[in-house]
């Protein structure tokens, strides 16, 4: 794996740890499922947000079933996991490895609950439920903007805090042929303090680093976690960019209309 998959920084970008509402441990409305790894009905592994699941861990599953009634179960079996990690294993990145277990992983939905649409909802496909975890911009690069941004370019993503000019997390993202190439939290440090500041000076800097076009998004921090979090993203994104809440850099129209394209259209 190159050195420039940062996997931690893109986690915590995309895949943030989230508390589950309180309503999932008072058996309201929960809006995240419980994972497990089942063999012979016996639970090898568990996992579910804002709930320590690991005592029922060589539990029977349907002792579970019965008494977790809060929360939507998802199960994998363990000879059909062993076999998409044996399969992922070929591909040379742990990003790819990921899209390909998302993309191969075909569970047992036991559902109990109403699950809201966004980010970590599941939805119906050929009758089949599979869980939808990617985030919002992952869906863009790899999707319809695939066919209508250019073959190879980069994506900063810049979120700020509180105080003027403070930095919260930096995280450039290289995309070749539609497809996540590399990722980085990019050192400035060449740059100095005051033009690792500007917006201007730091997209010019890593355009000529790495040879492609960059875009840059500049926001609060607090503001990614309400797009992430939202049920229309792309409806914030628009509004952040008009009210100046969020800053592109350089401020491509084009970019702006693809956005509200998405949010309006669903393009």
């Amino acid at each position: 794996m190159e050195l420039t998959y940062d996997w931690n920084c893109f986690q915590s970008m995309f895949y943030p740890k989230r508390r589950a509402p309180a309503s999932a441990a008072t058996g309201g409305d929960a809006v995240t499922p419980v994972y497990l790894v089942v063999e012979e009905e016996r639970i090898i592994s568990v996992f579910g947000e804002g709930e320590d699941f690991s005592p029922w861990i060589g539990s029977a599953y349907p002792q579970m079933a019965a008494e977790v009634t809060h929360r939507d179960l998802i199960l994998f079996e363990r000879k059909d996991v062993d076999r998409w990690v044996s399969g992922a294993t070929a591909l040379p990145h742990f990003y790819d490895q990921v899209e390909f277990l998302r993309q191969q992983a075909t569970p047992k939905i036991v559902a109990r609950s109403r699950f809201k649409r966004g980010p970590r909802a599941i939805v119906l496909k050929d009758g089949l439920a599979v869980p939808v975890c990617r985030h919002f911009v992952l869906e863009a690069i790899q999707g319809w903007w695939s066919k209508v941004l250019p073959s190879s370019y980069g994506l900063l993503i810049r979120l700020e805090g509180n105080a003027p000019g403070s930095v919260v997390r930096d995280l450039l993202v290289i995309v070749r042929r539609g497809r996540v190439d590399s990722f980085c939290e990019p050192d400035f440090t060449i740059l100095g303090r005051d033009r690792s500041r500007q917006p201007l000076d730091v997209v010019k800097y890593l355009s000529e680093k790495h040879l492609v076009p960059i875009q840059g998004v500049f926001l609060p921090a607090e503001l990614w976690d309400e797009w992430s979090e939202a049920e229309d993203p792309w409806k914030k994104v628009v509004w952040s960019l008009r009210s100046e809440k969020a800053r592109l850099a350089p401020a491509r129209w084009g970019v702006v209309t693809l956005a509200a394209a998405r949010g309006i259209f669903g393009l």
